[in-house]
């Protein structure tokens, strides 16, 4: 019986050995699973995080075309596509004579009388013509000078864009009991809520009388094209 005992002795010493490498082999396996599966969860957390900047990013550009989320859909916002589909047309003239010294530089000319105001831009209290919608405009205006009492009529008038001078014309009758007139033409863009007018240059002061009778008078005209 003593002489069996070694070898049962050293074939479970050999036993605890091979199970305590297969269990070292699975924990290395394991270790190296758990840090493939944080990789991978560190990489999607960077790619759910970019998409969701997309997202976001999609959405504003959404938001600033007109076009609003309902529900989880996204519609066209009728009230825009209607404004600009719907004709944008106004002229408007003075209805007397004023006296260029008067009026001064700088001061917006203020159109008493519409003749037409498609898409109600113009305001007849303020002389400004307001865009409802965006697009391309075309804007015509004309301004009669006349000398009498020995003065000249003279005159320069601005076109204007919000802050932005877009067109100048000039009027000079040179001689007194004498009257000249010009009329300018241009086109550029606007965006809805867009400002013009036309008023005196700055830089040149009024002479004589500014005609608009019924020989002649004063006039601006402003149209969206498209």
């Amino acid at each position: 019986m003593l002489s069996t005992f070694p070898v049962i002795l050293c074939v479970v010493f050999t036993a605890s050995v091979a199970e305590t490498d297969i269990v070292k082999t699975l924990a290395d396996h394991l270790t190296r699973l758990e840090a493939k599966v944080t990789g991978i969860e560190v990489e999607y957390k960077h790619k759910i995080r970019e998409l969701e900047k997309e997202v976001s990013r999609l959405h504003q550009v959404v938001v600033n075309t007109g076009i609003e989320n309902q529900s989880g859909l996204t519609k066209p916002n009728s009230n825009r596509q209607r404004r600009a589909t719907e004709p944008v047309a106004f002229t408007v003239y003075l209805s007397s004579n004023f006296n260029g010294q008067h009026f001064g530089t700088g001061h917006t000319v203020v159109y008493d009388v519409i003749e037409t105001n498609e898409g109600n831009g113009y305001n007849k209290f303020t002389g400004t013509f307001t865009a409802p919608s965006d697009g391309i405009y075309a804007f015509s205006w004309t301004i009669i000078a006349a000398g009498f009492s020995g003065n000249h009529g003279e005159i320069t008038i601005e076109l204007v864009k919000n802050s932005e001078v877009k067109g100048v014309i000039d009027v000079d009758s040179e001689l007194n009991n004498d009257d000249a007139s010009s009329t300018a033409f241009v086109i550029f863009s606007l965006s809805a809520g867009d400002v013009v007018f036309t008023r005196s240059a700055p830089f040149e002061h009024p002479e004589g009388t500014l005609r608009s009778d019924g020989f002649g008078g004063w006039t601006l005209s402003g149209w969206r094209l498209f």
